[in-house]
Order: C-alpha cells, then sequence, then structure tokens
C-alpha cells in the first residue's frame, strides 16, 4: 500500500557480528547497533552450529557481555 500510494520507506542496515555470530540492525553501515539478533532462542542450550560456534556458546557469550555492561 505505501509503495502504490508513492511514499519511501527505508530498511534497517542488517551488521552481522562476529563476537556472537548474530544480525544487528543499523540505522546504516556505520551507525551504532540498534539491538543485538540473535536468532535461535529456541535452542538456546543446544550445540549446533551457527557460523562455527555452538549455539550454547553464543548464549553465554551475550549473557557475560551483557552482565558486564551493568
Amino acid at each position: 500500500m505505501m509503495k502504490e500510494s508513492g511514499q519511501k520507506f527505508y530498511y534497517l542496515y542488517p551488521h552481522f557480528d562476529e563476537r556472537f555470530k548474530s544480525t544487528n540492525p543499523r540505522i546504516d553501515s556505520e551507525s551504532d547497533d540498534i539491538a543485538i539478533h540473535m536468532w535461535y532462542t529456541r535452542g538456546w542450550d543446544q550445540y549446533f552450529d551457527v557460523h562455527g560456534l555452538p549455539n550454547l556458546e553464543r548464549y553465554k557469550r551475550i549473557e557475560k557481555y551483557l552482565k558486564s555492561e551493568k
């Protein structure tokens, strides 16, 4: 509907974060991350591979990171 009415709309820039193997949205390629999108939350405690890192390790890293930010 927006496209049909000629309105402009924009998308967030998807930045891949090597630390957590996550896709972090940004306003543009040079801006700071808005959020950390981890993917696979239902399997946070499982060991399947996500870009070369076990999913459980990804969630341990993000937990450590978030606790250190307080």
